[in-house]
């Protein structure tokens, strides 16, 4: 993406690889084994209050960090933990 196009325009493309599972969330509640982890509540809330919330700055920290990343390829890590945790 580029940083000429205007803030709400980068972020509303950044929904496009969330949206279609090319970039998840990764942490997941180790209460109940499932669901996001409570970290991710602010990140969620940003988004959801997107474009009419009074912070952006999570959403724009997400689409800086990802922007040059080549996310339409993929590698075969699947069934894989890269924090090495037993997920059996």
């Amino acid at each position: 993406m580029s940083q000429s196009l205007k803030k709400e325009d980068r972020l509303i493309q950044l929904s496009i690889p969330f949206e279609n599972d090319v970039i998840r969330l990764i942490n997941f509640d180790t209460a109940v084994g499932e669901g996001l982890d409570d970290r991710w509540d602010q990140l969620v809330q940003e988004w959801i209050a997107f474009p009419d919330g009074t912070h952006d700055d999570m959403l724009d920290a997400v689409e800086l960090a990802t922007r040059n990343l080549n996310i339409g390829q993929t590698f075969g890590a699947d069934g894989v933990d890269l924090y090495g945790r037993d997920i059996d």
